[in-house]
């Protein structure tokens, strides 16, 4: 696979195919899309398996609003509650403002409809949440943390206030308006969205690998469902998964671990809905061979030059950065993972590549001017992220540039081959290893007496000293593919990163899914924070201490599981 390079003009005929339909989550045009994708595959002898699964999927539909009797152009957002009729009438108040003053209020916001800014006007008694972009044309958005189809006791974390959004020229005349009224605006807020369960599409592919020792296969997945026509977000991603479902096919002689590729539904209006629905049908395949996951979202755009912040692993930073490196000559920095996207697979523990790849440069005209919210935690300020027609009705088939759809497609075949060819997963354990190790003494750092992290500080250096020298075996054994310790120092190198993925992004367990929302490293140990805030001997302390030692154990455990994989690496 290392050899062929994409063909652009089947690359572009797809994009230009998928994005011809909206794709809404359940629509028409999505099982249009889909069937599309399969005939493709079908054509070229690949091994597709298209199926109906159940999801809660939340469409929004008509939303207005009058301010002072001026109409205001406003849209609503998937999950947000719906206000009836007669909508929901009551003064505009700034987020600005003290929490105390947005009790019964529509609070208004700046930038995009994210749901920590909803979770926030709800527990203050606002009424309403107003937001105000500062692109020329509102975002759609999804206003729910739960991630995937909601369990009983997540139902009560939907949102249950309406939410709006004002774009361009609206927003600004809704700024100016509150800013020189010299009485408390009054708003009027209609919105209407349709939330239920409803059977969405799911295709996963295969690409069997006819030497694999084993069943080890590595899953590159993207979302089908979009906003609109989505030809950014997300046809030109769709059409190069299936260049590289083709080109994987044709050269899968070379390739020593299977390649399946998973194309879901429930991404936009279910919140990753069809990837988490998949992880729990498929836990035990996935937790067994699934030796990497490398996603896919949003790429090719026009003017997206920008390429050295794709999210990476400490683990798999090294493949991307070759990647990116032998295609482009651009250097991938460190950049985390946020919560977000179709990254469902972190609470197994599989080491995950990429999400978005090409981004704006920073002050260029086509960046996302609302994207601060999804900038957060960003290594450097050197990025405008996605374009501004991104989760707008303007993101269509030209805003995509064929030769960087080329490049970044180019990119992802790099990456999925290292993976899938080499002998060795080319998972870094020790970068996983030194990672988890400078934050754990951060986190120890900032404890001090207060909390004793020294058994886990040792524990940590333990599994450091045995990751490096793993590493070394590893290293000889590149240059002997068929030694007969392959095979049993790839199980042992994924079943090291597994706990080592889940210190550095999960806090539930193995079997659930956490929220989506802005996380720590090692969020396992979030609960230390909320600890060192209490006051000593106090009743808060004792009950943030006993949540922090259970938290602890499962880390110290997670070290331990990782140190025992090791050693069966190194001897």
């Amino acid at each position: 696979m290392s050899e062929p390079q994409v063909n652009s003009q089947r690359l572009w005929r797809d994009a230009e195919a998928i994005s011809q339909w909206p794709r809404e989550a359940g629509s028409e045009g999505e099982v249009a899309a889909f069937d599309y994708i399969a005939y493709q595959l079908a054509q070229h002898g690949i091994s597709a398996a298209q199926r109906r699964i159940p999801a809660l999927i939340s469409l929004p539909g008509c939303a207005d609003m009058v301010l002072d009797g001026q109409l205001v152009p406003v849209i609503t957002h998937s999950m947000a509650a719906s206000t009836g009729p007669d909508g929901v009438e009551a003064p505009l108040v700034l987020a600005a403002a003290a929490e105390s003053a947005w009790q019964d209020r529509i609070v208004v916001f700046d930038g995009l409809a994210v749901p920590s800014a909803v979770q926030r006007a709800q527990q203050a008694g606002a009424l309403a949440a107003l937001f105000l972009s500062f692109d020329r044309i509102a975002h759609e958005m999804i206003v729910s943390n739960v991630w995937g189809s909601p369990a009983p006791h997540e139902q009560g974390l939907l949102p249950h206030i309406p939410v709006a959004t004002a774009g361009g020229e609206a927003a600004t005349a809704v700024r100016e308006h509150v800013a020189g009224s010299q009485t408390t605006p009054i708003a009027r807020l209609r919105t209407e969205v349709s939330t239920g369960w409803l059977e969405i599409p799911l295709l996963v592919a295969d690409v069997k690998a006819p030497h694999a020792c084993e069943e080890q296969f590595v899953l590159f997945s993207g979302h089908v469902d979009s906003w609109h026509l989505g030809a950014m977000d997300n046809a030109g991603a769709n059409a190069t998964m299936l260049e590289i479902a083709r080109l994987a096919h044709d050269h899968r002689e070379q390739m020593r671990r299977h390649l399946r590729i998973a194309f879901w539904s429930g991404h936009s209006h279910g919140r990753y809905a069809g990837s988490a629905w998949y992880v729990d049908e498929h836990w035990t395949d996935l937790d067994r061979h699934c030796v990497a996951h490398v996603n896919i979202d949003s790429i090719g755009a026009c003017g997206a030059t920008v390429l050295s912040h794709a999210p990476s692993m400490a683990d798999t930073h090294d493949v991307g950065a070759q990647a990116v490196q032998a295609v482009a000559g651009q250097d991938l920095q460190r950049e985390r993972f946020t919560r977000a996207g179709d990254q469902s697979l972190m609470n197994i523990g599989v080491s995950s590549l990429f999400l978005t790849l090409s981004e704006q440069p920073c002050g260029g005209e086509s960046r996302l001017r609302d994207g601060s919210a999804l900038l957060k935690g960003r290594s450097a300020a050197d990025t405008g992220g996605l374009g501004w027609w991104w989760h707008t009705p303007e993101d269509t088939i030209d805003k995509l540039d064929s030769a960087i759809l080329v490049r970044d497609a180019e990119i992802y075949r790099h990456a999925i081959a290292a993976f899938t060819d080499e002998a060795i997963v080319p998972l870094d354990i020790a970068s996983s290893a030194g990672q988890l190790g400078d934050q754990l003494e951060e986190i120890a750092a900032r404890c001090g007496a207060r909390f004793d992290l020294n058994r886990m500080l040792e524990q940590s250096a333990h599994v450091l000293r045995l990751a490096t020298a793993a590493m070394r075996r590893v290293k000889e054994l590149r240059e002997k593919p068929e030694h007969p310790d392959v095979m049993q120092v790839n199980r042992a190198l994924v079943a090291a990163s597994r706990p080592l993925t889940r210190l550095g992004y999960a806090a539930e367990d193995r079997f659930g899914h956490d929220r989506a929302a802005a996380s720590c490293p090692i969020p396992l140990l979030a609960p230390l924070d909320a600890l060192l805030a209490t006051t000593p001997s106090s009743d808060a302390e004792y009950m943030q201490r006993t949540l922090a030692v259970r938290r602890a154990n499962r880390a110290l455990d997670e070290l331990r599981l990782a140190a025992d994989a090791l050693e069966e690496i190194v001897g």
